[in-house]
C-alpha cells in the first residue's frame, strides 16, 4: 500500500515513512453509497474513484447545499472517537455509537443521495 501510494505521489516506491498513510482517512463526509441493507456508507476516495457514474459529481455536489458543517463531520465520530481517545478513557456507551446511529439521528437519509453506485 505505501509503495502504490508513494508511485501515486511520483515518489521512489521504497522511500515512505510507515506512519504517513495511517492517520484519519478525512475531516467531513459529503460522498455517500447505499450498501446490500439500505444503510448509507461514507464513500472513500477511492470508491469514488473506481465506482463514479456520468451524475456523481451533480449529487455530490447538491450534497454540499444540504449538509451543514457539523452534519457532514458528526457521522465520523465513531472513527475518530477511537482514534483521538486512548481505550482506557473511552466510554462504552459512546463506543457503541455508529455512523449509521449517527446519519439516522441527523435525519441525513432524507438529505443525503448515494453518489456511487457499488455493485452488490
Amino acid at each position: 500500500m505505501h509503495r502504490a501510494y508513494n508511485l501515486m505521489r511520483g515518489r521512489p516506491a521504497e522511500d515512505f515513512d510507515q506512519d504517513h498513510t495511517s492517520g484519519l482517512r478525512s475531516d467531513f463526509v459529503l460522498g455517500y453509497f447505499q450498501d446490500n441493507l439500505g444503510r448509507l456508507q461514507a464513500a472513500s476516495g477511492l470508491d469514488l474513484a473506481l465506482h463514479n457514474h456520468p451524475k456523481s459529481w451533480e449529487i455530490f455536489s447538491g450534497v454540499l447545499d444540504r449538509l451543514t458543517l457539523q452534519q457532514a463531520m458528526a457521522p465520523l465520530f465513531p472513527e475518530l472517537y477511537s482514534a483521538l481517545y486512548p481505550v482506557a478513557e473511552q466510554q462504552p456507551e459512546l463506543s457503541k455509537i455508529t455512523a449509521d446511529d449517527i446519519i439516522n439521528f441527523y435525519g441525513l437519509t432524507e438529505k443525503i443521495v448515494p453518489c456511487i453506485s457499488i455493485p452488490l
